[in-house]
């Protein structure tokens, strides 16, 4: 801070008092002032504007309390667990690119769902919404908003329009509902919408891509299989391996 700003952050006796002292300064020094004012009004303004990109992101995203305070900083890959020290190196990688997204599958208690949470939390901070939806919950859904031909029923929000208009999409446990021609029908219109717009999906499930491209082309017939296909070349970036990851090993869950 130079003299002039410290001239007029330290107070006035009176209003007079500080209208004599701007009239007193150069030119120059009026200038520099105005300009200083102006940059600190700006910034204070993208502060402002930051912070409530921050809000209306974490107001849109619905991050379940349970998993408010996952981070990457607490995750804590098991000792000599290679697979989970790759899943938070590409957590990591995601969270900085949400160009693309990513498939975290395998199996239980290896923090496939604390990673995801950490990604939203990183794009919230960041102020890109980012709906972290369980697979389960989103079925219930589907099945109370939607009839068997996809409209939407009176009186229901139709969820799936307001998810494919996100940033960024989290859905966790994709594998746990059982698959429907009803909901992997649904399922295809919001992956599709996605894919066509170009806006990511990140996975966690326990069984493969693969696995559950079966199921769900044995539910849903060819839609069912094309909605994974799908999911699997939104993980895919030019230039880049694919963003999958196997994480294998006993649950670290209850450890001490």
């Amino acid at each position: 801070m130079n003299h002039i700003e410290q001239d007029f952050r330290a107070g006035f006796d009176s209003f007079q008092a500080m209208i004599e002292r701007y009239r007193s300064l150069s030119d120059d020094e009026k200038a520099e002032y105005a300009a200083r004012h102006d940059e600190r009004v700006r910034a204070e303004y993208a502060e402002l504007q930051r912070l409530r990109r921050v809000e209306l992101a974490r107001s849109l995203s619905h991050v379940a309390e349970r998993f408010a305070d996952r981070t990457f900083a607490n995750y804590d890959p098991a000792r000599g667990n290679e697979s989970m020290t790759s899943a938070l190196a590409l957590a990591q990688l995601v969270a900085d690119d949400y160009s693309t997204g990513a498939w975290f599958y395998g199996d239980e208690g290896l923090g496939k769902t604390h990673l995801v949470a950490a990604i939203a939390h990183e794009y919230i901070e960041r102020g890109i919404p980012c709906p972290y939806v369980s697979a389960v919950r989103l079925h219930d859904e589907i099945k109370q908003s939607y009839n068997g031909d996809g409209d939407v029923r009176n009186g229901k929000r139709d969820i799936l329009a307001s998810l494919a208009a996100m940033d960024a999409l989290i859905i966790d446990d994709i594998d746990k509902p059982v698959p429907s021609q009803h909901f992997t029908e649904r399922m295809y219109r919001l992956v599709n919408d996605r894919y066509e717009a170009k806006l990511p999906i990140i996975v966690t499930s326990n069984y493969d891509p693969a696995d559950i491209a079966n199921a769900w082309e044995k539910a849903g017939g060819k839609r069912g299989r094309t909605t994974v296909d799908r999911l699997i070349e939104m993980c895919k970036k030019p230039g880049e391996p694919g963003r999958f990851v196997k994480l294998t090993g006993p649950s670290q869950r209850g450890l001490v």
